[in-house]
């Protein structure tokens, strides 16, 4: 979907052509512009000027970047400015602010993917500490790994992951596996 930010003086033009929210920029839409050469190309893009399809963008250069998650483009990131704007400043600005994006996109995803296992753990009564070593265990990290991780010795990390087995009725760790990573 598109989100424009632009002055309140180019309104008019936006709406003489037809430019508002939810408008697709692809070729078939609006012809040749910096994010329907993205989608093309499925990398970074610059249009500038009179390269562009649409009337509206002759003065303006245009560099878009996808947006990636796992491999797949989730979307598309784009900043139109003046021609007089030194190109060689606005391409790598897009793409840092696209990185950016793809690094929060994926920390999130992590994020959730720790909430519903430790929700899991939840329903079994593990402590924070026992939850925490569970987690360390189910993602494959050693018990030497957890021990460095948690500030507590290897030892107590076993014993950690004994309780973890008692409270979830489980045998080893295979079992924990099978049990556990489809929340992940």
């Amino acid at each position: 979907m598109l989100h424009l930010h632009y002055p309140d003086k180019l309104v008019s033009n936006f709406d003489q052509v037809g430019l508002k929210e939810g408008v697709p920029f692809n070729v078939q839409s609006l012809g040749i512009n910096s994010v329907s050469l993205a989608m093309e190309i499925q990398g970074t893009a610059i249009v500038r000027g009179e390269e562009h399809d649409a009337h509206l963008f002759h003065d303006w250069s245009c560099a878009c970047v996808p947006i990636r998650k796992e491999d797949c483009i989730k979307g598309y990131l784009s900043l139109s400015y003046y021609q007089t704007f030194d190109i060689t400043l606005a391409v790598p600005m897009v793409e840092k602010a696209a990185e950016e994006i793809e690094r929060g996109l994926l920390s999130s995803c992590s994020e959730r993917k720790a909430n519903r296992v430790m929700r899991q753990f939840d329903t079994y009564g593990l402590t924070a500490r026992e939850k925490e070593a569970a987690y360390g265990w189910l993602t494959n990290s050693s018990t030497l790994r957890i021990a460095a991780d948690m500030g507590i010795t290897e030892g107590t990390v076993r014993n950690m992951i004994k309780r973890v087995y008692a409270k979830t009725k489980i045998g080893d760790k295979g079992e924990f596996i099978r049990r556990f990573s489809i929340y992940l």
